[in-house]
């Protein structure tokens, strides 16, 4: 998933560095970007996926411990998503993810 905003591409890899990064303000440049072009549904499954990709890799108890937690987090988000049809939930989420980052 990329989007290009003048001459900038952004793609939930982007996201989730930002997120990682704990950048905030990007976080959500990228976001504004990135919601203009996509659903939430799609956001959310590049975001499940990147972050299993993620998980694959990692083995120790404490990854599987963050992992385990940004699961749970893109679960209640997908919920949310569903059952308002807005984007508030994926707002949430990102939120969430950032103060989970490390």
């Amino acid at each position: 998933v990329e989007v290009v905003e003048g001459r900038r591409t952004y793609s939930t890899f982007a996201l989730i560095d930002a997120i990682k990064a704990r950048d905030t303000e990007k976080t959500f440049k990228i976001y504004g970007v990135l919601k203009e072009t996509e659903e939430p549904y799609s956001l959310l499954g590049a975001l499940n996926w990147q972050y299993g990709q993620f998980m694959a890799a990692k083995n120790s108890p404490a990854d599987r411990n963050y992992y385990y937690n940004v699961f749970n987090l893109l679960h209640k988000a997908d919920v949310a998503i569903k059952s308002s049809g807005t984007y508030y939930p994926m707002e949430l989420l990102l939120v969430r993810l950032l103060r989970l980052a490390r």
